[in-house]
């Protein structure tokens, strides 16, 4: 006898989506915590000590505009930083909520929706959710850490002349290079 109620699935076009979102998601989040290590003149091995106390990507954002904004020499670069900030929040956000997500399927119009967790301030939400409006949030995630790397590249923030740190990150074994 055949269910007259299938469980619903997402197109594979969504899966592909939220697959970007996700890889772009965990790339932005390691590259938040090199960046809190770099500034914080520590080895990966020590620095993932501090970072992993900071389970929340979101107050390590926050947490890395703190360590940097003491440090910056120019209303220029504090307002750069500033940019590169409000991106990491935005995608962050955004990631949460499609990580996060409720999917639900509303046959009235065919049409896929996500359930927006309730918070403190509101109730939940449903949310309609286009493929376009997923693909956004993978494209707007690659740049918020696309913005970080740059960011770092652009502006001298030189940790100890250990040899142990260089941006952006490359894994060599377990050490960081030093830039030449």
């Amino acid at each position: 006898m055949a269910d007259k109620n299938p469980v619903f699935q997402l197109p594979l076009d969504y899966h592909v989506a939220i697959g970007a979102i996700t890889v772009n998601g965990a790339i932005m989040d390691q590259l938040v915590d090199a960046a809190i290590w770099v500034v914080m003149k520590m080895p990966p091995e020590r620095g993932v000590i501090i970072t992993k106390l900071i389970a929340n990507t979101s107050r390590k954002i926050t947490f890395l505009r703190d360590l940097l904004t003491p440090m910056f020499n120019s209303d220029d670069v504090k307002a750069d930083f500033h940019k590169v900030f409000s991106k990491l929040k935005s995608a962050q956000a955004n990631r949460s909520k499609i990580v996060h997500a409720k999917w639900v399927f509303k046959k009235l119009d065919s049409s896929i929706h996500i359930e927006v967790a309730a918070s403190e301030e509101t109730l939940p939400v449903i949310e309609k959710m286009p493929l376009s409006r997923l693909q956004h949030y993978g494209t707007e995630i690659a740049t918020a850490h696309s913005a970080l790397e740059n960011f770092f590249l652009r502006v001298d923030i030189t940790p100890e002349s250990t040899g142990t740190h260089t941006w952006p990150p490359r894994h060599e074994g377990r050490q960081y290079r030093q830039k030449k």
